[in-house]
């Protein structure tokens, strides 16, 4: 089998209300929207899931590039692991990998980085595919695509060079979120791209500015904000103007951290040498009258990022 065997629980809670739809009745890109839009909203009922999944079953022979993907990306959204359903999308990937834009790709690794039992060939029979499409790699999918390999651990440092090319011209255009996933994804790899580092830099100070410029917007994170600020620390890009600009945002939006989010942090200032006094005051603050939120480890790793002090030109690298 295409997928490691050695599993056979589903991961699907029981809850929320089933779709008012019957699934029976539906054909490939039907049970695709039905798929994609239950795994948005977060139903768990284990009714629906298990309707979905048998009529997935039933067609999946039938299904074209485009609706595979999105049905295999709502299934790992959903939670929905089971043997013999990846084993059918893995056997229809391969069926239809002439027909796999960036989209597709970027879905399908999106989705299998999340299954455990998916092997490492299957990733790199994608990537081939991605080496062999005509069309241009928007950044989106490039940057879903590296955050997914990096996830699985799977360097394939030929594809990743294409990739981050084809990224080149569109960083100026892509979001917060797509920057958040690349780095974050180039961190795993441990890949350094000078060039894609700088631009995705300049994306970020200019999205941050706009967005205090315009008093908040609500497509930037501070999940994405503390992702970035990890990824660059660990890649060791210390550009001061990037370090200032997620600071800023961490002290004015500091109301949305959550406790595993500031042991990141504290976590990612001792790999770059790099605190904000302000924000270390601050989310100090917060534990002491929270206590009880946080684990002794969780308290042992913050106060062992906050207290490492050092020189902080120190293992710099020049782009």
């Amino acid at each position: 089998m295409l997928v490691k065997r050695g599993f056979s629980f589903i991961g699907v809670k029981r809850g929320g209300k089933v779709p008012d739809v019957n699934i029976f009745a539906t054909n490939g890109p039907e049970i695709s929207q039905r798929i994609r839009i239950a795994s948005k909203k977060g139903i768990k009922n284990i009714q629906f899931w298990n309707l979905a999944k048998r009529r997935f079953q039933s067609l999946y022979k039938s299904l074209d590039a485009k609706n595979l993907s999105h049905i295999a990306n709502g299934f790992a959204r959903a939670e929905v692991y089971d043997d013999s359903i990846w084993d059918s999308i893995v056997a229809r990937t391969y069926e239809v990998s002439n027909k796999l834009d960036d989209q597709d790709i970027a879905l399908l690794c999106n989705a299998m980085c999340k299954v455990k039992n998916i092997d490492n060939q299957v990733f790199a029979f994608l990537l081939t595919q991605l080496k062999n499409y005509d069309g241009n790699i928007r950044c989106k999918y490039g940057s879903m695509i590296i955050y997914s390999l990096g996830k699985v651990g799977f360097k394939d440092h030929g594809s990743i060079k294409k990739i981050l090319r084809s990224l080149d011209s569109s960083i100026s255009k892509t979001s917060l979120t797509s920057i958040a996933l690349l780095i974050n994804g180039m961190y795993h790899l441990g890949h350094i791209n000078p060039r894609i580092l700088n631009l995705a830099k300049d994306r970020v100070i200019h999205l941050l500015m706009e967005n205090e410029a315009s008093n908040k917007d609500t497509n930037i994170t501070m999940r994405d904000i503390v992702t970035i600020h990890q990824g660059v620390s660990c890649l060791k890009f210390f550009k001061k103007e990037i370090f200032d600009v997620l600071f800023s945002y961490m002290v004015n939006n500091i109301t949305t951290l959550i406790p595993t989010e500031m042991v990141i942090i504290a976590n990612s200032m001792h790999k770059s040498k790099r605190h904000n006094n302000d924000l270390v005051k601050i989310m100090s603050n917060y534990i002491l009258r929270n206590t009880n939120k946080f684990t002794v480890d969780m308290v042992t790793g913050y106060i062992n990022g906050i207290s490492f002090h050092g020189t902080q030109d120190d293992g710099l690298i020049n782009l």
